[in-house]
């Protein structure tokens, strides 16, 4: 059930490397990402995680996907990203209730450049936020589906 204090955020991340890592490395990194990032919540106010989810593509076409569904933070991971790689797309979903969007978001991206930054990482972000069709714009009548209906009349 949605109610005002559902909070969904999405987000892809590229990360990338200056060198080969092993995928162990950044498995390790995903599983602390995913974790933190819902006891940071659950520390912040968040009242129940829905799901935290993510998958991560490496650039030796592995995946590798996490999942948290408990406040304990537990990330159940299943995949591997292979032995190496240079660079990661982690496609991640946090659903919660009890904290604003803009909180997770700012939590997410917190943990996510101190668990980068502590392994060497570099980092980029693009919100994935979908905007309601409904709320972008007023629906209205086109005018060439007037003209159809007229020509189709007239025969």
């Amino acid at each position: 059930m949605l109610t005002p204090d559902f909070s969904a955020y999405a987000a892809k991340v590229q990360i990338t490397s200056d060198r080969l890592r092993a995928g162990s490395e950044m498995q390790r990194m995903i599983e602390n990402l995913m974790s933190r990032s819902v006891i940071e919540c659950v520390r912040a106010g968040a009242s129940l995680i829905g799901h935290a989810k993510c998958i991560a593509e490496s650039d030796s076409g592995h995946y590798l996907t996490c999942s948290v569904t408990d406040n304990d933070g537990k990330a159940r991971c299943k995949g591997d990203l292979g032995t190496s790689f240079s660079r990661i797309e982690l496609v991640i979903n946090i659903l919660l209730y009890g904290l604003k969007r803009t909180q997770v978001e700012e939590i997410f991206n917190r943990v996510l450049q101190e668990e980068a930054k502590s392994q060497g990482f570099s980092v980029s972000v693009e919100d994935m936020e979908v905007h309601d069709h409904e709320e972008d714009h007023e629906h209205h009548e086109h005018e060439h589906e007037d003209l159809e209906d007229n020509h189709a009349d007239s025969h």
